[in-house]
């Protein structure tokens, strides 16, 4: 037998094909591109500068109380711009880096995100600008703008705690001139505050060693669960962007240094927060290279946030104080339940959105205000309502009844918070939404009550009782009652309860089962915050949980007045036994 045919002849391709195939030969091809990215790129010169990669680490402590010490850090990347660059597109990077794209982007920034939304294609030097020219920043102090951010990453934007803007004077034969820095705090409820620096005002005298300017300023908005807006921020930084030459490029390498320090109302040091590390051009390798070595540390600023605060509340039994709602000047004196330090200035530019119901309940009100005035014309009255939200960006609402020869009376209703409008639709009468939203909450206030409870007014003749309107008001009682569980003496409280209720002024013919329906998910919604709390033997501060507010109200009535139980509150945290 011929030895050949014994032979086996192995065919020139497998005959099954696996994943490992399919994509190992793409990815060593990616793989091998991106090396070639990284060690072939040229250095950029100093000419076309336009932006920094800050390879940075932060560090936090907490020393008040004494109890709740408490250390972490970790590294953190944050980019450097030249705004101006930026905004023209001198910074784009092909699929890596981009300003406001319409596609994907590895990395981006989006002006909608820094300071207030904006309007349209307004940009963030233009935001920026107003809020400087209204704090008396001239021109020629803001000809270039370096900010320094976190950029959103594939897609998705974590919250940027801290944004910092340096807003340079320039002349060609003197250099760059370091003007104002503002300081755009954010926190996790959506909102924004601006602490306006300015470097020829308000500095301190003796600066701290290592760093070139130093401010001491009261605290007015909300950023940690754990402290309330007492006391004050000292911070100390350096200007990045530095040089000892006149020429007005961007150095290649600068440093970034920041500190915060939180005192006390009485100057004791409790918190400490820095920002530091070095910097390299802003171009394609040194952008993956650190994604690389950091390649999920842009989307971690929230659950890293999330996992000190369960360290703090749970293992170092800090209570919880829920967010107030952001600081107004009015000129008058305010009562708030989250005070801020004496001296403390307005600088919300980001308020939190209006919720579903909110939004309900302000249509609904809208329309009975233009129905009620055409009433009280026909009455001989004229009036004109004045809706004004603390968030500027919101337009007031206006409700003026038609011209005539009767004298004009005007009531303005300022609130601080959009729950002004589910104060009205979800009180069982609004005499008691005025005792709760604004006498006991505090969260908004009305030029004239009487006037107020006068347009308000039950509507005569009542409308006819339908199921859904019936429905209302059980449901706003079932809220009422609930809420009075949670008093000391709950039975002293449900005799606070009316024992009939008039008609609602807001409850009409258009009262469906849907709307119904929005009140009974804002009470369910209100009551699932409880049974989490509960659940997760989570605490909020005593006397300021937000399911006992018709607790705290029926404590303020009658001749029983209690004293609603609060937490002790030392350094501005409150620390359970």
């Amino acid at each position: 037998m011929n030895s050949t045919h014994s032979l086996v002849v192995a065919p020139l391709l497998p005959f099954t094909v696996t994943w490992i195939d399919i994509f190992l030969p793409p990815l060593l091809i990616a793989l091998s591109l991106l090396l070639h990215t990284l060690y072939n790129t040229p250095p950029l010169p100093s000419n076309s500068i336009h932006a920094h990669l800050y390879r940075a680490r932060t560090a936090h402590a907490r020393y008040l109380p004494i109890e709740a010490k408490h250390v972490f850090s970790y590294p953190v990347l944050f980019f450097g711009l030249d705004l101006d660059a930026l905004e023209s597109g001198e910074i784009e990077m092909g699929r890596l880096f981009g300003f406001n794209p319409r596609g994907w982007r590895l990395t981006a920034l989006r002006s909608r995100v820094y300071l207030e939304p904006g309007k349209g294609t307004e940009g963030i030097r233009e935001k920026l600008w107003r809020h400087l020219e209204q704090r008396g920043v001239r021109e020629e102090q803001a000809k270039r703008v370096y900010t320094v951010t976190m950029p959103g990453l594939v897609g998705l934007q974590d919250i940027n705690p801290l944004t910092v803007h340096y807003c340079y004077s320039e002349e060609e034969k003197v250099g760059r001139k370091l003007e104002v820095v503002v300081l755009e705090v954010s926190n996790t409820f959506g909102e924004k505050h601006l602490y306006v620096l300015k470097v020829a005002e308000v500095q301190d005298e003796k600066v701290d060693l290592g760093y070139e300017h130093q401010w001491t300023f009261p605290r007015a908005f909300h950023v940690s669960p754990f402290n309330d807006r007492s006391g004050f921020y000292r911070v100390f930084l350096s200007d990045p962007l530095r040089s000892n030459s006149p020429s007005l490029h961007l150095p290649s390498n600068p440093e970034l240094a920041l500190k915060i320090i939180t005192l006390t109302s009485d100057g004791e040091k409790k918190l400490f927060a820095s920002l530091s590390g070095p910097s390299a051009p802003l171009q394609p390798s040194t952008l993956l290279g650190a994604l690389l070595r950091w390649p999920f540390s842009l989307l971690l600023t929230t659950p890293r946030i999330l996992y000190q605060a369960m360290l703090l509340h749970y293992g170092h039994r800090l209570d919880v104080f829920p967010r107030p709602d952001p600081f107004v000047e009015t000129g008058e004196a305010q009562e708030l339940s989250n005070p801020v330090e004496s001296g403390g200035k307005d600088g919300s530019v980001q308020w939190q959105e209006e919720g579903g119901f909110e939004s309900l309940a302000r249509e609904r009100i809208v329309v009975f205000l233009e129905r009620r005035v055409r009433e009280l014309h026909e009455e001989g009255r004229r009036v004109e309502i004045v809706i004004q939200p603390a968030d500027r960006t919101r337009p007031p609402i206006v409700v003026t009844s038609p011209p005539s020869s009767a004298p004009l009376k005007t009531l303005t209703i300022s609130y601080l918070t959009p729950l002004f409008f589910s104060d009205l639709l979800a009180s069982p009468t609004i005499p008691l939404a005025l005792a709760l939203g604004s006498k006991t909450e505090h969260r908004w206030r009305t030029s004239n009550d009487e006037l107020f409870l006068s347009i308000f007014s039950s509507p005569k003749p009542a409308p006819p009782s339908t199921f859904a309107i019936r429905q209302m008001q059980q449901t706003r009682l079932a809220m009422m009652r609930w809420g009075f569980s949670f008093s000391p003496s709950s039975s002293s409280s449900a005799n606070l309860v009316p024992a009939e209720l008039p008609p609602h002024p807001l409850d009409d013919a258009t009262t469906s089962l849907s709307t119904v329906f929005a009140l009974r998910k804002h009470f369910f919604i209100l009551k699932l915050g409880y049974w989490i709390f509960v659940a997760t033997k989570a605490r909020f501060v005593k006397g300021t949980e937000p399911w006992e507010e018709w607790a705290r109200w029926s404590a303020k009535e009658g001749e029983r007045k209690e004293v609603v139980e609060k937490g002790e509150v030392r350094f501005g945290s409150v620390l359970r036994p």
